[in-house]
């Protein structure tokens, strides 16, 4: 376990770095022009400081989700045969006598994490559950992060893509604060 330990305060570092660089950082000139973005007029931010802020959003759940994994190997309370483990799915209580074996570990961690969880479940009315819904959309879809609350689209590029999500920059840098 203290491998795994040194692996999320890794990941945890890494992401509270690249938040401190995303507010106190400013990107060289040079690394600005070295790549180059066709500009389309739709007000999407793309570069270094934007893509700190998903990839810190990202490593957070999957440290969520690597934390789910070691209370299984840990606790050898996997939810089902498959050791497929998301932070989500950890707490599904109701298959293989889980809830039981939940309530003989007995530990405060567990709960505090429990807690966690219930926040961003929707299904549980979560007070963070669209941050969950965030961080599918960043898996799954094409998010496109914005300077103002509309994004402006004068050669309608976002119609050729059917899944695609937005997010104004002032609530997404908001609530990663």
């Amino acid at each position: 376990m203290e491998m795994v330990l040194n692996r999320l305060k890794s990941e945890f570092y890494f992401a509270r770095h690249l938040y401190y660089e995303y507010y106190t950082s400013d990107i060289e000139d040079s690394l600005q022009f070295e790549s180059y973005f066709s500009e389309l007029f739709n007000d999407e931010l793309l570069g270094l400081d934007v893509e700190k802020i998903r990839t810190v959003f990202r490593l957070c759940f999957g440290i969520l989700d690597k934390i789910g994994v070691a209370i299984c190997e840990l606790y050898d309370i996997y939810p089902s045969r498959s050791k497929d483990i998301s932070f989500q799915n950890f707490w599904k209580l109701d298959c293989n006598d889980r809830r039981e074996r939940f309530d003989t570990i007995r530990n405060p961690g567990l709960l505090a994490l429990y807690s966690i969880a219930t926040d961003l479940n929707k299904h549980k009315d979560g007070e963070w559950a669209f941050l969950k819904e965030w961080r599918n959309s960043l898996e799954h879809q094409f998010v496109v992060i914005h300077k103002s609350d509309e994004p402006s689209d004068i050669y309608s590029s976002y119609k050729f893509i059917d899944d695609i999500v937005f997010r104004p920059l002032s609530k997404v840098d908001g609530y990663l604060i």
